[in-house]
């Protein structure tokens, strides 16, 4: 406020902003970034629109597992501030605000959504074009009419209300252009196209059972790694969620109990919130995470590998230890005959494993992995204690040596990761005896994938192989803005 003093209102509502915006880097920084499933979720850039504009597309209901949690409400303000920064500070823009049905009882989400408005930068008034709210209700009208006295006339004047996401897709792209409104279509959120279903009296959306292209091609997310730099461009709605958050929160304990504990009613509700894409419930234990992980991938109608390379690999006759073989029959499998979604998809979640198996190891080295400090903030619920976590993790691996890491992750948890999700990745149409006697070389094979997913070859074979499918797929200014963010 001493810094504000002696300026009108704009200069001093410009100046909180800056400062915000600064504190938002800050935070970021010190707790080694916000949760990334926000990038694929919470705030999605899509193509321009007709007019060339930037367009944003704003979901508000992946913060309700967050409600109540002041901490990680902020976190989440900051973030969303620190998106829009790179996007509305110096472009023209369309932003959509995804109502999805929600009457905002929420204090802790009004509070924050009165907070940005008071303070957002005079310019994004001026470089605003529209304001569309998407689906909403009386409620989120009446919040909206509260709102508009403290907004600028011309942003009020900008707001328009849209009933379906079909009028959704004519007003930004026209209705010539079936194309992009079908991109745009992908980008929203599954429990929103659930409700536009609802609307219009169509039959709704579901994600177990169904094929990985049509999930990923009517529904998928993308996401750039921020911990490797890679770029996946179409992932299955909710796989995300589940793996960043077991990334996060979980240890090998919760691995172990995989299979140990009745978590029918925990399974239940996983089961109807990812058929819905509805988000997560913090309060659902990591072990059954893992659960309702394997549960999807083993559903899916054909495995990640296609059932065309269980069938390269029993015409190959490759037996447990050859790894080498292994390794070459999968990029003939990657390079041949693997269509794109579910080689992003497999790449991913092998990534993953590879991830989590290593972080095992590091807690099982870590001395402060048992203490009380450590275990509070791993089953912590704010974004600012699960830094404590990466922390350990980073003094533990400068600790531990990387022969003592890596003969711990072979020789303990990677092996039975493989051998738990082998099935989601190879398996027959039909098992017979000999397709069973195959089922260790099946999860060596799972293995070798993991410990190899972050090869460039496998990336290169798949840029190489479709470049049809690569000019479909093509990546967005979302994912080139989150990669920059990132670093990479």
């Amino acid at each position: 406020s001493r810094a504000c003093c002696g300026m009108d209102k704009d200069d001093a509502r410009n100046a909180v902003y800056k400062s915000l915006v600064s504190d938002a880097r800050q935070q970021a920084a010190a707790i080694g970034g916000f949760p990334q499933e926000w990038d694929a979720q919470l705030i999605v850039q899509c193509d321009d629109t007709a007019d060339g504009h930037k367009l944003v597309v704003f979901n508000p209901v992946f913060l309700m597992p967050y409600f109540g949690d002041a901490q990680t409400m902020d976190a989440a303000l900051l973030y969303v501030m620190l998106k829009l920064d790179r996007i509305c500070m110096h472009h023209k823009y369309a932003f959509v605000y995804c109502c999805m049905g929600m009457d905002y009882v929420c204090a802790d989400l009004v509070k924050r959504l009165r907070l940005a408005i008071d303070v957002l930068h005079t310019r994004y008034a001026r470089n605003l074009m529209k304001f569309l709210i998407l689906h909403a209700t009386v409620a989120a009208r009446a919040i909206s009419w509260t709102f508009m006295p403290v907004a600028s006339k011309r942003s009020a004047a900008k707001i328009a209300y849209v009933s379906t996401v079909r009028d959704l897709c004519r007003l930004v792209y026209g209705p010539e252009d079936q194309a992009l409104g079908a991109k745009l279509r992908r980008r929203l959120p599954l429990p929103t196209l659930r409700l536009d279903a609802a609307w219009t009296k169509e039959p709704p959306p579901v994600v177990f059972g169904m094929p990985l292209r049509h999930l990923c091609l009517h529904y998928g997310v993308e996401l750039v790694d921020r911990r490797t730099g890679r770029y996946y461009p179409c992932l299955p709605p909710g796989v995300v969620s589940i793996c960043e958050t077991l990334l996060r929160e979980s240890d090998a304990s919760d691995f172990a109990a995989l299979f140990e504990q009745d978590r029918g009613d925990d399974m239940y509700y996983l089961a109807e919130a990812l058929d819905q894409g509805m988000p997560l419930s913090r309060d659902v234990p990591c072990s059954s995470l893992w659960c309702a992980l394997k549960v999807f991938v083993d559903s899916l109608p054909q495995p990640l590998l296609t059932f065309q390379g269980f069938d390269e690999l029993r015409a190959r006759r490759i037996r447990r230890g050859q790894r080498a073989e292994m390794r070459e029959l999968l990029m003939e499998v990657f390079r041949t005959s693997m269509p794109i979604e579910h080689a992003c998809t497999a790449l991913y979640i092998a990534e993953f494993l590879r991830q989590v198996c290593k972080q095992f190891a590091v807690d099982d080295t870590n001395p402060f992995s048992r203490s009380a400090s450590f275990e509070a903030a791993r089953r912590g619920r704010s974004v600012e204690s699960k830094a404590i976590i990466g922390r350990r993790r980073s003094e533990a691996a400068a600790v531990a040596s990387a022969e003592d890491l890596k003969a711990a992750v072979s020789a303990g948890t990677a092996p039975r990761a493989a051998a738990t999700f082998a099935p989601g990745f190879l398996r027959p149409r039909a098992m017979d005896a000999e397709s069973a006697a195959l089922v260790p070389v099946i999860a060596e094979c799972v293995e070798v994938l993991m410990s190899n997913a972050a090869e460039p070859a496998y990336w290169a074979a798949i840029h190489s192989s479709w470049p049809p499918l690569r000019a479909a797929w093509t990546p967005t200014a979302a994912a080139l803005a989150s990669a920059a963010a990132a670093g990479h």
